[in-house]
């Protein structure tokens, strides 16, 4: 759970944090709003405060796309889709603890490989940050995938 939610909140103060252009959203939002009844009206705008703000799909979409050009995150990550459902669906469920998506839930080993997936994804995230050149990035990633995550790749 560490690990998604400093990937998240990386992708927050990084990233583009909104999805519509800020003025657009703020209109948009107040049509809404405008168009309910007195009474629900704090209560929408309370709802809508976070609106704009990218899913976790989007922000792992997002990230992956930043990452996919080493080697390494194409050894681990076969299906990015498939990836980002197995986390958006065990992050929800450790969340949230909804029995309904337990089902959908990584647990276990699998759940331990996730982990360590993101963990090298937000490596690279800062190391690319820290300005570390590509050839530079590749070698340290050799040398983590050979003495720490061999166990990953196959």
């Amino acid at each position: 759970m560490e690990i998604i939610h400093a990937l998240e909140t990386f992708h927050r103060r990084i990233f583009k944090n909104h999805v519509l252009d800020k003025a657009e959203y703020r209109n948009k939002k107040q049509i809404i709003i405008d168009s309910v009844p007195e009474e629900h009206k704090a209560w929408l705008k309370d709802k809508l405060s976070f609106g704009n703000e990218p899913s976790l799909k989007e922000r792992l979409i997002e990230l992956l796309s930043e990452v996919c050009k080493y080697r390494i995150v194409g050894k681990i990550i076969k299906d990015n889709e498939e990836f980002i459902k197995q986390v958006r669906d065990s992050r929800n469920y450790y969340t949230h603890y909804d029995f309904s998506m337990e089902k959908k839930a990584l647990n276990g080993s699998d759940l331990y490989y996730l982990t360590i997936k993101l963990r090298i994804i937000l490596i690279i995230h800062l190391l690319i940050l820290l300005g570390i050149e590509d050839e530079k990035i590749e070698q340290i990633l050799q040398k983590l995938e050979d003495y720490h995550y061999n166990f990953l790749i196959g």
